[in-house]
């Protein structure tokens, strides 16, 4: 401790039982750990008894145990051989665009709307009881530490019905599509924008990071195509027929007619059409060594597609909708 405080790394830390997070990382070098349906075998631990999620497929290369609220897990990291990307076929592969919100959770580029299930705000009422009443009891008494503990896993109940909600809906998405395509949020900059202060508790419910990292990885893990388009794209303000973009548009608005074509749009649906095509052209601009890849950063350097309500890259534009509309499944 002292030769830690000499060389400018500060006081040890006091680490009392039962408040810090329990979290131990095992690593399987030389070989120590070993798997079986009822059992795991760590070093130091010895062997115990598990309930296995599903069987370990490769290498085994670290175990990490963790404790929440009153329950413990152990995580078991495996190495695998990379996925090969599946090539894109215009004639067979089906692609869709993913447009996120509040009152609809997903609004896709088919004009299907999914309601946010809003786990946390069906259960607050009893999450402000229980919290009322862990503020009551007297600190470090037994009645604190067990109305705590009812409050955690009041909590962790929440968080596991909306983890499990969000696995079932990306793997409907990813199985029955080859092209995923989605905005690329920033939660915790729409968090602290004064604007939607009101709704910060309604998008922290949402969990739209969580779905997108799903979507990602499970693209990845199937062979698919992800991309991610710019943030900043207006999609919502473009008109997805001709390209025209509207000066200013409030969040009250969600039905719109394009002054300059005079097509009527749903605001969501027009936002999940326009980032589809965004993805699409970012397929078609790429090389042919990275299409299909998954992870595709789109519209990130290329120059807007409107600008000053008028289309720009007409051509760019045309093409990718005679190429690629066989990918676009309506």
């Amino acid at each position: 401790a002292l030769k830690g405080l000499k060389s400018g790394k500060g006081f040890p830390k006091f680490k009392k039982k039962g408040v810090r997070l329990g979290k131990i990382t095992i690593k399987n070098s030389p070989v120590q750990i070993k798997t079986s349906k009822t059992h795991i075998s760590l070093p130091k631990i010895g062997k115990i008894k598990w309930i296995q999620h599903r069987e370990l497929q490769g290498t085994i290369k670290q175990a990490q145990i963790t404790r929440d609220v009153d329950k413990w897990f152990v995580s078991v990291l495996v190495e695998i051989p990379d996925v090969v990307p599946l090539p894109i076929d215009p004639s067979t592969a089906t692609s869709i665009g993913i447009d996120l919100g509040i009152k609809h959770f997903v609004v896709d580029s088919n004009g299907k709307k999914i309601n946010s299930p809003k786990f946390l705000q069906q259960k607050a009422a009893r999450l402000k009881r229980y919290q009322r009443q862990v503020s009551r009891k007297q600190l470090g008494s037994n009645n604190r530490n067990k109305a705590r503990k009812k409050l955690a896993r009041w909590h962790l109940g929440i968080a596991n019905a909306r983890k499990d909600w969000l696995h079932k809906l990306s793997n409907e998405i990813v199985n029955t599509n080859d092209i995923v395509c989605v905005e690329d949020l920033k939660t915790k900059e729409l968090m602290t924008r004064k604007s939607t202060k009101s709704l910060n508790r309604q998008i922290s419910d949402q969990g739209w990071g969580m779905f997108l990292s799903m979507l990602k990885y499970k693209c990845e893990h199937r062979g698919k195509t992800f991309i991610q388009i710019d943030k900043y794209k207006p999609s919502s303000k473009t008109c997805s027929s001709c390209g025209y973009k509207m000066s200013d548009m409030g969040l009250k608005i969600r039905d719109w007619i394009c002054p300059q074509c005079g097509r009527e749009h749903d605001r969501d649906v027009n936002a999940a059409l326009n980032i589809l095509w965004c993805g699409l052209l970012a397929i078609k601009t790429t090389t042919p060594n990275t299409a299909g890849t998954a992870g595709i950063d789109a519209c990130g350097d290329t120059k807007p597609l409107i600008d000053n309500g008028h289309m720009t890259e007409v051509d760019e534009v045309s093409m990718k909708q005679e190429a690629y509309g066989s990918l676009v499944r309506r």
